[in-house]
């Protein structure tokens, strides 16, 4: 059995096959048949011939034929020799292959749920879905299918080229369930009580402590229930639950998160049990920046305002980051705004990923122009466009030393790569990620770090009112056309930070707890740094006060109860951050938002006005100069490009470039993607010689300025490392 691995190399988590760094470019295939024509075919060998020799392919619960299926009259339930014809199609077109197995535990099948219907999530409304993710007996016989497919691998030919497993559960193998993205009020499965009750046990210990948190004496383990779904949708303070009140909900909500991520380091530790350690393992998992969006988005029911992350499970990332068993981690691109002109950023919390030693895959699924016009997603309209995106979203993993696949959504008589222009750029894609390996220092390069706190979801209401522009938008429209690269970081990671940033955004930390104020004091309030808050962040410790806002920003602050929107409109320009900012210069939403807080301190300096209801005008945008540090905080989210180059600039930070267009940059590389097509003048950290490395062309010599014509709609991966380009 080949044995592949997920190792440090030069600063960043790599993918290695025998112990020898790889670049992760992956082709997920469609499903091959077991006999006949396969219209993909010819799609495999361009990738092949691109130099993508990792290949991505499903089995399991799903698909046209399964292997986890119904039994047959001996009892037996596992058919992995079913797998073997479609495993031998690939390798015939590509005897270099290597194979990932998605392998899809999910039990929609009618015959698993006539057989076992007490094991099915129940709903609010009394439906009932596939399998709960809290059901001992669908674990137990997914981890057996699961261990007994790698054992069965092991013994045939064809599993010498399988070098990884991919456990996927939920409706589309992603670990998000149907309720959470249609807004149903779930699990009231006897399975989810009893791990629910057996949970709160394992939490508070003792009966009393359970009380006092819950506000109930007459709390017990054995009887505590599942939420009700007015209990879920309910918030205490506007937007906000009150812990007071409402821990219930808190705890269901976040033993939500540990289940699916004990179920997902249950599942990687079996492949990993079978295989003794010589297989990958990883999931789908981890989309803390996306969930904000539910089936609304996707234009199924356009007026949801429910967020999925809460009901969705994937609130448990920094558990699954400590797990041992998981290698790695995948997602698609966001879907927020993905053409000509977009961004592709990560769906997460892509520098914690790293710094726990796991490798991120960037699914890259872009709509080239082979896709129907109207598909939606920014279906690209030519082949020039759909180049220029993929290249942009390629360059933004390249800088994230982060690995990709290409997601081939073939049709019969159409493959979405099916160009010579997009296969050209494919192989080049699989060069430069190639000799970017030879990197000497592959590790975070930014000034900026923003901080995203997964346990402060749960204090929010059942309302995405908030999250779309505080952490949403906020990537797409002003942090990704900043100028500068920004590391994004869980808030549970700051302890283990491997280096001082000059700047600290703090997006969501409505929840702070003591421990983490004294990390927030120690590591990242000093040497000079510039920390900037945003709305409501420290608001809740044990309570939810504005005290708690004061203490840990260092400013006094009021709240004005009422909820209304968050307008922005910058006042003072008598500090360097805003005096070279137009006058003009407004953001916010228009969302009812509240409790409304306000800096009520003589010693902050105010540069922004919060125009809040009645036309109220409250200072929203203040900044105190501290005894080792700075602290900023800005009251209205979205903060738009400009205000945050000026924060950084502000901060010491680098900046690349003042265009507004879409940059991202690493210590060897910047990739930019323009919008409006100009002479474009990038500034380096160091002087350099600067290569175009998808035209293999030299820019400048020597310098760490240099000025290049880009077209609208263009994108462009510049080079400027220390080891000549050449040489790499």
């Amino acid at each position: 059995m080949t044995t592949a691995t997920v190792q440090a190399h030069n600063g960043a988590p790599t993918l290695c096959i025998e112990n020898q760094p790889v670049f992760g470019a992956v082709h997920w295939i469609p499903e091959p048949p077991q006999e006949g024509d396969w219209f993909a075919e010819p799609f495999v060998r361009q990738f092949a011939d691109a130099g993508v020799h990792l290949v991505h392919c499903q089995t399991g619960s799903r698909g046209a034929i399964c292997e986890w299926d119904a039994p047959d009259e001996n009892g037996k339930t596992h058919y992995f020799e079913r797998l073997l014809p479609r495993l031998r199609r690939i390798l015939e077109l590509d005897p270099e292959a290597y194979i990932i197995l998605r392998v899809h535990l999910e039990m929609s099948a009618p015959w698993w749920r006539k057989l076992y219907p007490e094991e099915l999530e129940l709903w609010g409304d009394g439906r009932t879905e596939n399998q709960s993710y809290a059901s001992a007996l669908w674990r137990q016989q997914a981890g057996d299918f699961l261990e007994g497919l790698v054992h069965f691998l092991q013994g045939v030919p064809e599993g010498e080229r399988v070098i990884g497993y991919q456990p996927a559960a939920g409706q589309t193998g992603e670990w998000v369930k149907e309720a959470a993205m249609e807004g149903h009020a779930n699990d009231y499965s006897e399975p989810m009580r009893a791990y629910f009750r057996g949970w709160l046990n394992r939490k508070y210990g003792s009966l009393n402590d359970l009380r006092l948190a819950w506000r109930d004496g007459r709390a017990m383990f054995n009887t505590a229930e599942v939420p009700t779904p007015e209990e879920q949708e309910a918030a205490d303070l506007y937007h906000f639950r009150d812990p007071t009140r409402s821990r219930k909900v808190i705890d269901y909500f976040q033993c939500v998160a540990d289940l699916v991520a004990d179920r997902i380091d249950y599942f990687c530790g079996r492949v990993k049990t079978a295989s003794d350690g010589r297989a990958l393992a990883g999931v789908f998992y981890g989309y803390t920046t996306e969930l904000t969006w539910s089936n609304g988005f996707f234009n199924q029911r356009q007026n949801m305002i429910h967020p999925a992350c809460q009901r969705s499970g994937h609130l448990g990332l920094a558990k699954v980051l400590d797990s041992p068993h998981v290698d790695f981690l995948a997602g698609p691109y966001s879907y927020g705004f993905r053409g000509i002109g977009g961004d592709g950023p990560f769906m997460s919390i892509t520098e914690s990923v790293r710094l726990h030693g796991k490798l991120w895959f960037n699914e890259e699924d872009t709509r080239t122009y082979k896709f129907p016009p109207d598909s939606g997603y920014g279906v690209a309209k030519d082949a020039r466009d759909s180049v220029s995106v993929l290249t942009r979203n390629f360059s933004i993993g390249l800088e994230h030393s982060t690995a990709a696949w290409w997601a081939d959504w073939a049709a019969p008589g159409r493959g979405p790569y099916d160009d010579p222009d997009i296969m050209a750029a494919v192989a080049k894609f699989v060069e430069v990620g190639t000799k970017s390996l030879a990197c000497p220092d592959r590790s975070p390069a930014a000034d900026l770090a923003v901080i995203i706190d997964e346990p402060s979801f749960l204090y929010e209401g059942l309302s995405r009112t908030l999250d779309w522009p505080l952490i949403y938008r906020q990537r797409h429209w002003g942090l990704s056309r900043t100028g500068a690269p920004y590391d994004l970081y869980l808030l549970d990671d700051l302890e283990k930070l491997p280096r001082p940033y000059r700047c600290y955004l703090f997006l969501n930390a409505f929840h702070v707890s003591a421990a983490q104020r004294k990390i927030i004091d120690s590591k990242i309030c000093r040497d000079g740094a510039l920390v900037a808050w945003s709305y409501m962040n420290g608001a809740i410790t044990d309570t939810l006060h504005p005290d708690n806002m004061s203490d840990l920003i260092g400013m006094r602050f009021r709240w004005d109860m009422t909820a209304w929107s968050l307008n922005m409109m910058l006042t003072g320009f008598d500090h360097p951050i805003t005096c070279d900012l137009p006058a003009n210069t407004a953001w916010g939403t228009d969302e009812h938002i509240g409790p409304i807080p306000f800096v009520d301190d003589p010693d902050a300096h105010t540069l922004g006005t919060l125009v809040s209801i009645r036309g109220s005008s409250l200072p929203g945008m203040c900044i105190k100069k501290m005894d080792d540090w700075t602290s900023l905080y800005i009251g209205a989210p979205n903060i738009p490009s400009n205000v945050l180059r000026a924060i950084l600039q502000f901060a010491g930070g680098h900046i690349f470039s003042h265009s507004d267009d879409v940059l991202h940059a690493g210590r060897d590389f910047v990739g930019i993607h323009t919008a409006k097509g100009e002479d474009k003048t990038i500034h380096l950290p160091q002087e350099t010689d600067i290569w175009d490395v998808m035209a293999d062309r030299k820019v400048a010599t020597h310098t760490n300025q240099f000025t290049d014509r880009l077209e609208a709609g263009d994108t462009k991966i510049y080079y400027y490392g220390e080891i000549p380009w050449e040489k790499l």
